[in-house]
Formats: C-alpha cells, structure tokens, sequence
C-alpha cells in the first residue's frame, strides 16, 4: 500500500468520525431547541442559557462537518468566473482559494486562543 493512499484512508476514517459528533450534536440540538420551545410556550419555563447552549452546539456542528465538507468538494461555489477554467488555471485558483481558507481558519484558531489564554 502507498503512503498517500494510507493516509488518506486514515484522513477519511477521522473525517467519518469526526462527522459523526457532528451529527450527534445536531440532534441532540434538534431535540434541546424542540423542549427549550415546549417549555417556554407550554410550561413558561424555558432552559436557563438555552440560546448559549444552542449557539456553542451550531459553532461545533459547523466546524466538524467542515473536514467532510473538504474532502467531499461539497463547499458552496460561485461559478461566475470558475465554470471557464480548464486546466492548470483551475488547479491555480483553487489552490489559492485553498490557502487563503487555510490562512483564515488559522487566524480564527489562532485569536480563539489569544482571547481564552489567562492574562
């Protein structure tokens, strides 16, 4: 077996895995908002933080799925100018979108951690 094929394979399984919570987030979420919603309109008790809790919950549901989302190709695309490259010119953009979207994903981690570090 190659190197590239192994580590792809192991990419992918984290990727199944790791799409996994996703989706169990997204259902337990499903089912916090459908008892926030009954308990706030039938009960007038609603959960205390609620609206926190479920926006912590979209925050790790997003971020999970985004290594699916990669791998399978599956990002929303603007096809204004993309549909005419052929070739090396779509392999150019597309690497540089890629790295622009690497570099804003790393100044995202990166401030997260300079904001949640103790001063």
């Amino acid at each position: 077996m190659k190197y590239g094929s192994y580590a792809s394979n192991v990419i992918h399984k984290i990727n199944s895995a790791v799409m996994a919570i996703s989706l169990l987030s997204l259902l337990i979420m499903v089912f916090f908002v459908t008892v926030d919603v009954i308990g706030r309109y039938l009960f007038n008790k609603p959960i205390t933080g609620g609206m926190e809790i479920q926006e912590l919950m979209m925050v790790v549901i997003v971020f999970l799925a985004m290594g699916v989302a990669t791998q399978e190709k599956t990002h929303v695309i603007v096809e204004l100018l993309i549909q005419y490259f052929k070739g090396r010119t779509l392999t150019i953009t597309n690497s540089i979108t890629g790295l622009i979207s690497f570099a804003f994903v790393a100044l995202l981690v990166w401030q997260t951690l300079v904001m949640d570090l103790p001063t």
